[in-house]
Order: C-alpha cells, then sequence, then structure tokens
C-alpha cells in the first residue's frame, strides 16, 4: 500500500508538484505497522484513563483466542450459562486495577501487561465471555511463531510457575520477576524447543 504524507499549502517559493507525493512501504513492514498503530492506540486510551479509578481486585483473563480483559472486582467468578464464542479462558490472574500481569508465551518469556490498559466485562453470574476484551497484539508485540499459553501474577506472593518444553524439560520458576522490564527469559530453550505447557507448581 501507499502511506500518504500529509502536505501543508506550498507558498510561492515552494515547488507544487512537490506535494502530496505517497511514499510507498514495503509490504514486509506492513505487519509491523499495524501492530504499532494497535499499541499506540492502547496507550492513547490508558492515558485518558481517570486517574481516580481506584486499584481495586480484579481478574485478568485470557481466552484462548488470544483476548484480555479484566473484571471489576475479585469476586469468585461464574460457572454458569450457555457455551459461547471466547469463552474458553486459558489464563486467570487476580490482582488490582492497577498491577501487572504476565503473559508467559512460547519462546519461554513473561510479557509484563498492566491490567489498567485493559477493558472490563460487566458483571455476570455466568462463565466468563471475552467478546468484549481486546487482542493481546494490542498490548504485546510477539514474533510471528510466538503463541501465548497462560497468565501468572508478577507480585511477590505469587506462586511458583511450572514450565515443560516440547523436547521433555521441566522447570519450575521462583516469582522473582525483574521489576521495570516489559519482558524477560524464565526458561534457555535448545535449538527446536518450545515451552508447551505453564502453570502455577504444585
Amino acid at each position: 500500500f501507499a502511506l500518504a504524507i500529509p502536505t501543508r499549502r506550498c507558498s510561492v517559493h515552494e515547488d507544487p508538484e512537490s506535494q502530496d507525493r505517497a511514499i510507498p512501504v514495503n509490504a514486509r513492514l506492513k505487519p509491523a505497522l499495524a501492530r504499532s498503530t494497535r499499541r499506540s492506540a492502547a496507550k492513547a486510551k490508558a492515558s485518558a484513563t481517570p486517574l481516580e479509578i481506584a486499584d481495586d481486585p480484579c481478574w485478568v483473563l485470557l481466552s484462548s483466542t488470544g483476548l484480555l480483559a479484566r473484571t471489576t472486582t475479585a469476586d469468585p467468578l461464574g460457572t454458569g450459562g450457555n457455551r459461547r464464542k471466547h469463552d474458553a479462558v486459558i489464563g486467570a490472574v487476580r490482582t488490582t486495577a492497577r498491577g501487572d500481569i504476565g503473559v508467559v508465551t512460547s519462546a519461554g518469556r513473561v510479557v509484563r501487561i498492566g491490567a489498567l490498559d485493559l477493558p472490563t466485562l460487566p458483571p455476570s453470574n455466568d462463565a466468563p465471555n471475552l467478546s468484549g476484551g481486546a487482542p493481546l497484539a494490542a498490548y504485546a508485540d510477539l514474533p510471528q511463531g510466538e503463541q501465548p499459553l497462560t497468565i501468572v501474577p508478577l507480585d511477590d506472593e505469587a506462586a511458583p510457575l511450572a514450565l515443560g518444553t516440547a523436547q521433555g524439560v521441566v522447570k519450575r520458576v521462583s516469582p522473582d520477576f525483574p521489576a521495570g522490564k516489559d519482558s524477560f527469559e524464565v526458561i534457555a530453550l535448545k535449538d527446536g524447543d518450545q515451552v508447551v505447557g505453564a502453570g502455577p507448581a504444585p
């Protein structure tokens, strides 16, 4: 596609033919530009969020279709209702509205995401449905082939994390996650290996 560069009215000393030129963009940049646009929109939404939002307890949820959302309370999640699209939850973390959670990926990384940025789900007695959630790609730039597996709490009281890889490696990780980093490695993988399962360690 072509990226049009906005122009201003030219003066008598400027060349009119230099105005309204379209600069072609390499097709390989399209996905990166789209991700950048989504992240910018998410940050703009977060910056417009009133600062008086209380740091109340809540749940952050991740669906099997890659949608993220948070609840408005930390009440137990509902279990009733009929099956609907986006109701398969692969990760649920109890945190606060201004807290952070981590997305565990198949590359052995944890990607930090702020709960405040996420859309909220309306209260319901039914099982959570994330059709009103936002795609993970709006908050985390995962390379092609890197898949989200689950979400984990990042506070000091979090349970240890258990990881299993396709080549049979099992690792138990203590919740000593570095503060201030957007992403960090939790397991070193050999060439061709990937994490296939993650969850709280027993």
